[in-house]
């Protein structure tokens, strides 16, 4: 049987879902409210769960085109390794690809065409009822047997209030500068000084449109002190960091506009029923949470695989909107327990956390079997989500 649908969002959660539903053969309308298809965002990394859906879809090839491997996340503070994950803990070879959120949008909004996806621009959705899609401009869309909510954090279709976290960041997309540069091109690295401040370098690879070698640097900051930041001036900011990390030199210098850092704020929530008539969220919209683990693409595309394989293997959609529930609702619940509890270690006004960090963190990392499970979590595989999606 196949259905019309519509899915509000053209993020990586509504493109993933729209090229998988689409080649099961049902009709897929994309909505999204932006003017002209771009991406959102700065750098990321696709883990081995994000990387195996891709890899079902058959877009391995070009992602690996863009993006950068990574073997290692390296943390310091105060002198000391207080993050040291190795992904060949898994097993050799084992990696994830750092990739620019651009270069993951280009993938797949290349393959959503190829398959003859259907788009509509400049649509804000506002509300869903008895599935036709109403948008801010006063439009409408046709009815469809199901609404896929792929907008995000901020989705106007969930009732739920977002728990605002009170730490944020400042991105921006840098040139990975093979000159001076004492960095591993293979290694997320971070620097902290407790849990309050917090400096990070991700070599990301190739951005569509260039042959340039990318990073993206990221620098944690309250949301509420983003204005105190602009006012003290770039200068000032920049001496902080170089005293923090002298390593991290040639990638300031590039830094000549406060313009080039975006400010991000964060948020944690997660709905309680993901589906209501015949309407389902996925991604962001259902669980939202802190990048501490770096899942959020990796959680929106294993739910977009979830969802088209329920689908595929019920006869209604009442059905298989119960299933993708069951089916994803562990592993979600797994990973937003364990954000709630890595944040705070990591960002947060504490000094008790990220001292009981610094002091424990070390010895107990390079001791059996934690080596193994820390790369497991950063991995996205607890929980053993492909199980339970029968792969």
């Amino acid at each position: 049987m196949t259905y019309n649908i519509g899915v509000a969002g053209c993020g990586v959660a509504g493109l993933a879902a729209a090229i998988l539903l689409r080649e099961a053969g049902h009709d897929i309308v994309v909505y999204d409210k932006m003017e002209a298809p771009e991406p959102v965002g700065s750098g990321l990394v696709l883990q081995e769960t994000g990387l195996a859906v891709l890899s079902y879809i058959g877009l391995s090839e070009a992602i690996y085109t863009y993006g950068n491997k990574i073997n290692r996340l390296y943390g310091k503070s105060r002198g000391r390794a207080v993050l040291d994950v190795s992904y060949t803990a898994l097993h050799p070879g084992a990696h994830g690809l750092a990739i620019h959120r651009a270069s993951l949008f280009q993938v797949l909004f290349d393959a959503a065409q190829k398959l003859d996806v259907k788009f509509e621009f400049g649509k804000a959705l506002h509300s869903v009822n008895e599935g036709e899609m109403y948008f801010a401009a006063g439009q409408k869309s046709p009815h469809f047997d199901l609404v896929i909510d792929a907008c995000g954090v901020r989705s106007p279709l969930t009732e739920t209030k977002d728990t605002v976290l009170p730490f944020g960041a400042l991105w921006g997309t840098l040139d990975w500068t093979e000159k001076y540069n004492a960095l591993d091109e293979n290694t997320l690295e971070q620097r902290y000084v407790s849990a309050k401040k917090m400096a990070g370098i991700l070599p990301i690879g190739k951005m569509p449109g260039s042959k340039a070698q990318k990073a993206t640097f990221f620098w944690s900051l309250k949301h509420d002190d983003y204005g105190k930041w602009q006012k003290a001036g770039l200068t000032t900011w920049k001496d902080e960091v170089a005293k923090l990390w002298p390593e991290s030199a040639p990638f300031l210098s590039q830094i000549k506009d406060s313009n080039q850092l975006v400010m991000a704020k964060y948020a944690h929530h997660t709905l309680k029923r993901v589906y209501t008539n015949n309407v389902v969220h996925i991604g962001d919209s259902w669980h939202a949470a802190s990048p501490q683990l770096g899942q959020g693409a990796n959680m929106a595309l294993l739910d977009s695989l979830a969802l088209a394989l329920a689908i595929a293997k019920t006869r209604d959609i009442e059905t298989a909107l119960s299933l993708f529930q069951k089916t994803r609702s562990y592993h979600v619940r797994l990973y937003q327990i364990l954000a709630h509890v890595f944040t705070p270690i990591y960002q947060s006004d504490s000094t008790v956390l990220p001292y009981l960090r610094d002091v424990f963190v070390p010895p107990i990392a390079q001791v059996w079997p934690f080596p193994k499970l820390m790369a497991l979590m950063v991995a996205g595989k607890m929980g053993r989500p492909f199980k339970r999606l029968d792969l």
